[in-house]
């Protein structure tokens, strides 16, 4: 059974999700799972690392970093490193840039090897977009001009649909124009505080706080149908993996 948690965002600092990072804990079915954090899209941050790893410390989780910026691991090494841990999370950041970044490392193919050897693969923000096909994202505020737009960015293309984190934040309604514009996917926006659980291609919306809301995007004859994801509903996925 393969298993995929993408989450909107979260509390800050660092987009905490109480409840939902205890609902990944519980989902490895262990007491102490092995947690590996892959902080590549803020380039390895140490605060980031450093505050993730206290937070899922307190969980009850034994926790390792794989830095793929500050470091240069071997591709055998970084696949040794996934493969011996029970949730692969990655963190937030610059998605465009961890993209293009894992490549160098085969990181996709292993990915996909993990997912079937039931290790849970999930993340936040650019870490929820990497699973998807493309995804709403500010990748182009990590450059150096105040001007910038949200931009779609190609994800791993594990879920086939297209995704938006932090839907409640100011610009991300950009999403729907970009939605109106796609001509064969259908699309999931989560806001901060909830996540899309997705196992054996179904999917449901799991919450921090249960006043925010989910979003499916349907594709239909006469456009695109925006649909609010109920906490009771189960999403039927296509996944590529």
């Amino acid at each position: 059974m393969g298993t995929i948690i993408t989450i909107g965002g979260g509390q800050e600092p660092f987009s905490r999700t109480p409840h939902i990072s205890k609902k990944i804990i519980e989902l490895s079915q262990k007491q102490n799972p092995k947690v590996l954090f892959i902080g590549t899209a803020t380039r390895d941050s140490k605060d980031y690392i450093d505050n993730f790893t206290d937070f899922f410390t307190l969980l009850g989780a034994n926790v390792d970093c794989l830095e793929l910026v500050s470091s240069n691991p071997t591709r055998e090494a970084v696949k040794e490193s996934i493969m011996n841990h029970d949730i692969i999370y990655v963190g937030g950041g610059d998605t465009r840039f961890m993209i293009k970044h894992w490549k160098q490392f085969n990181l996709k193919e292993v990915l996909i090897e993990a997912y079937h050897k039931g290790i849970i693969l999930c993340g936040v923000s650019a870490g929820s977009i990497c699973w998807y096909q493309w995804g709403n994202s500010d990748s182009e505020s990590f450059g150096e001009s105040n001007e910038w737009s949200f931009i779609q960015t190609p994800g791993l293309g594990f879920i086939n649909l297209a995704h938006c984190p932090h839907y409640d934040d100011p610009g991300r309604d950009s999403f729907d124009g970009m939605m109106n514009g796609e001509e064969s996917l259908d699309g999931v926006a989560l806001e901060n505080g909830t996540a899309l659980l997705v196992q054996d291609g179904k999917g449901q919306i799991i919450k921090d706080d249960d006043n925010k809301k989910g979003y499916y995007f349907k594709q239909t004859e006469k456009g695109i149908l925006k649909l609010e994801i109920e906490d009771d509903t189960i999403i039927e996925i296509l996944l590529n993996i």
